[in-house]
């Protein structure tokens, strides 16, 4: 069965969505934060959407966590 939460605002029951989900990811249903889903650009199916969680986490955790000490020209 398919519903929202009577608070959730932002999405509702059919539209398509991802996001970052601490267990049930591969689950056809869970449960998840308002916050922590997104609607699902119709320019990428689902295989692509649901990759974008974890290469903007990548990419970030690169930039903030390991690359902030760099200086210029160190390789």
């Amino acid at each position: 069965m398919e519903a929202i939460g009577t608070e959730v605002k932002a999405f509702q029951v059919g539209q398509a969505v991802y996001g970052e989900l601490k267990m049930g990811a591969y689950a056809e249903f869970a449960t998840a934060p308002q916050d922590a889903i997104a609607l699902k650009p119709k320019t990428l199916d689902f295989v692509q959407a649901a990759s974008v969680p974890m290469v903007a986490m990548t990419a970030y955790q690169a930039l903030f966590d390991h690359l902030q000490n760099i200086s210029r020209g160190q390789q």
